[in-house]
């Protein structure tokens, strides 16, 4: 605890490479942790990656939940629409715990918090594209767009990369997913991994950020009010250490 007393929102985030899924008997064990909804989702998808990284991000998920409420990650029950924030409602260990989960380009994540609102995204230096200016023009407020103008070229990229990434992570921990009023936020770069945000209304939320490959950054969102502290952990995952704590 601080000096006043108030404990620390601990937040756990996981996140792997998706391409040991190519492996079928680690995928055929993956799979039987999904529900029946999760199955049937999975099996629209296109088949290769986009199946691999939907399979790795739900058993990353299930299983970092079920570890962390002490239950079977097959008996996790969840409940929300497309493009709302899911929550979890069953069994009634799990129900407390919050989580937003991302994949991109094969790499899957998780966070995972007791206590407070969090999203968390995983962006991928290849879906910024050639052209960054281009991009920010939906995604940047217009300080943004300044600032990226004034960098050098070879620049623009992994900063808008950042900007991207932590304002998925507010937009679902906030419940709006594509509903987020993008150009009405500002990232500032804060170092260290701690970026700022400015927006109207929002105020109480705890940013940071992670390299976790070398196209792709990592971004947690946390909602623990102005007074919280809060305590982030990333832990790099294996597939095989993953289904092996799940059984």
């Amino acid at each position: 605890m601080d000096g006043r007393g108030n404990p620390p929102h601990e937040v756990l985030v996981r996140y792997l490479r998706t391409d040991r899924l190519e492996d079928q008997g680690l995928a055929s064990f993956g799979l039987e942790m999904l529900s029946d909804e999760e199955s049937a989702h999975l099996a629209r998808l296109r088949p290769g990656s986009a199946r691999r990284d939907y399979l790795a991000a739900h058993v990353l998920t299930r299983s970092t939940i079920g570890e962390l409420a002490g239950e079977n990650p097959a008996s996790l029950r969840f409940a929300g629409s497309a493009g709302e924030r899911p929550w979890i409602t069953a069994p009634d260990r799990a129900v407390r715990f919050r989580f937003s989960s991302s994949r991109a380009d094969g790499i899957a994540l998780c966070a995972v918090a007791r206590t407070a609102s969090v999203g968390a995204d995983v962006a991928s230096l290849r879906a910024i594209g050639r052209d960054p200016l281009r991009l920010a023009e939906i995604a940047c407020s217009e300080l943004e767009k300044r600032r990226l103008r004034e960098l050098p070229s070879e620049a623009r990229a992994e900063r808008l990369l950042e900007i991207w990434a932590v304002k998925e992570a507010l937009a679902k921990a906030v419940g709006l997913g594509l509903r987020f009023p993008l150009t009405e936020a500002t990232v500032n770069a804060a170092g260290s991994g701690r970026p700022e945000v400015e927006m109207p209304g929002e105020t109480g939320w705890t940013f940071a950020t992670v390299r976790i490959a070398p196209c792709h950054l990592a971004a947690v969102a946390v909602g623990a009010g102005p007074r919280g502290i809060v305590r982030i952990r990333f832990e790099e995952e294996t597939l095989e250490g993953v289904l092996r704590r799940a059984t």
